[in-house]
């Protein structure tokens, strides 16, 4: 398989983290990154830290891609084939979740961001939570990405919802059981929650009562295919981290943000510098 050199070195300090991986703007150089990137994701020899820092730098494509719908026709049509049915369909989903940022925001969260839960963990609680509940374990993991990015964002959304899950509290008293905090508890309750709103026979129903927005349901259903067929592809969307969209770019909050009120972005950016503020 081709193995990608994405000039810096795994698990070292940050200027060799893949945020700083400088992007082609061509499409031939970008269909031949992302091939990589891909391939890298899905060889079982590949270590899953690997795996998963891969996955940070596939989300950046995915997202450049997204905002240029010709270069990402042009890239598309240089992958591999068997590479284009689950690169398209993640494309796709990403423009899905995107579509729910109306506008950037000109300040920044009041979150804490922290690791996220051991993958192994996490896929033997949507596996148990499919074995209770019937929803397609795919769909969970889709759902706990698109929400807290596997539990790295803890904090109140604006519209008050909870955990890694991000349940409403009224929502999570009818269908949640425990701590709407623990992953365990929380992986469950969304089970159950889709379960009754229509999973797995009505995804599409399900997932929009999880969230009323044709994007997110585009965004949970497209990923949770591409995992579905290839559950491997889960080792690079693990590596997708939290990125808000402001009037400067797209923001990376790292691992030891902590904000109890929401904050200028010019702050931000002197403490953490590149890669986090470009």
């Amino acid at each position: 398989m081709i193995v990608l050199l994405l000039s810096f070195a795994i698990g070292s300090a940050r200027a060799a983290d893949p945020a700083t991986l400088v992007l082609p703007t061509d499409a031939a150089g970008l269909a031949a990154q992302l091939t990589s990137i891909e391939l890298g994701i899905r060889d079982p020899s590949v270590p899953a830290a690997t795996a998963a820092a891969y996955g940070h730098a596939q989300q950046r494509i995915y997202r450049q891609l997204v905002l240029d719908p010709a270069l990402s026709t042009d890239v598309q049509s240089r992958l591999p084939p068997a590479l284009q049915p689950p690169v398209g369909r993640g494309l796709v989903a990403t423009a899905g979740l995107m579509s729910l940022v109306k506008s950037p925001r000109a300040d920044l969260p009041n979150w804490r961001i922290e690791a996220p839960g051991d993958l192994e963990m996490l896929t033997a609680e949507y596996h148990a939570a499919e074995t209770a509940t019937g929803t397609p374990w795919s769909v969970l993991a889709a759902v706990h990405l698109a929400e807290t990015r596997f539990g790295r964002i803890h904090g109140t959304s604006v519209s008050g919802a909870l955990g890694p899950m991000q349940f409403m509290p009224a929502t999570w008293a009818a269908y949640g059981t425990g701590d709407v905090r623990d992953p365990h508890d929380a992986i469950r309750g969304a089970g159950n929650y889709l379960a009754k709103s229509g999973a797995p026979g009505d995804l599409d129903k399900a997932i929009w009562a999880y969230n009323h927005h044709t994007g997110y349901v585009a965004g949970v259903k497209g990923f949770a295919e591409v995992i579905a067929d290839e559950p491997v592809t889960l080792r690079g969307f693990y590596g997708w981290e939290v990125e808000y969209r402001t009037p400067k770019g797209w923001l990376w909050l790292p691992v030891g943000y902590a904000e109890e009120t929401r904050v200028p972005i010019a702050p931000f950016c002197a403490r953490w510098g590149s890669p986090y503020c470009p």
